[in-house]
């Protein structure tokens, strides 16, 4: 089978951006500055509310919610659960922002 030569312009291809010199910058502070540019891929890390352990089937259940986004609205590259969080990385398709993505899966 023939190798598909990648170019920049591929969207499967990882793009490296610097979120500081987009103009499509979106910036939101909670604790941490939570950033958003077209394109971008993101590390996303969210856990459980007070400190609570899932059981495994609802750690079962977070990962499809995780891979029910994929690959409708991300291109999901990584994910794992653990017992009181989870971690994700994925880029957005469709025009969707990462807090609708996190919407989505936490229902």
């Amino acid at each position: 089978m023939a190798r598909k030569e990648s170019s920049d312009t591929d969207p499967q291809r990882f793009q490296e951006i610097d979120p500081w010199k987009s103009a499509d910058l979106v910036a939101k502070h909670r604790n941490l500055p939570h950033l958003e540019v077209p394109g971008a891929t993101y590390f996303v890390t969210f856990r459980c509310c007070s400190k609570t352990a899932l059981p495994a089937k609802a750690r079962d259940l977070v990962m499809e919610a995780i891979r029910a986004c994929d690959p409708t609205i991300i291109e999901l590259d990584a994910a794992v659960v653990m017992p009181d969080h989870a971690h994700a990385i994925f880029r957005l398709y469709d025009g969707s922002t990462r807090s609708q993505v996190l919407q989505r899966i936490k229902g």
